[in-house]
């Protein structure tokens, strides 16, 4: 299936059914804008956001995971320090 089939394919039936009928009745520029839409559709598919693995977050799930992130890096960071630097007195 070449790359213009897939593309008319992706127009509804009834999108497809009045570009067929208009060029049936001898419409003048059908096929430019047949062209013009397919282009579209073209375009758009190569635009499409990629999907979201995870699933949304509330904003408390947010605010707990950067809670979490700080204190893992404040952790690392105090597990670098030598002995001396690392006990308050």
């Amino acid at each position: 299936m070449t790359e213009l089939e897939k593309l008319v394919e992706k127009l509804l039936v009834t999108e497809r059914n009045d570009f067929l009928v208009r060029l049936a009745k001898g419409e003048p520029n059908v096929d430019v804008q047949l062209l013009n839409r397919l282009r579209e559709l073209a375009t758009s598919q190569s635009r499409k956001p990629k999907p979201v693995s995870k699933q949304r977050r509330t904003v408390a799930e947010l605010i707990k995971s950067e809670q979490e992130e700080i204190l893992k890096e404040k952790n690392n960071h105090s597990a670098k320090l030598p002995a001396s630097q690392n006990t308050r007195t």
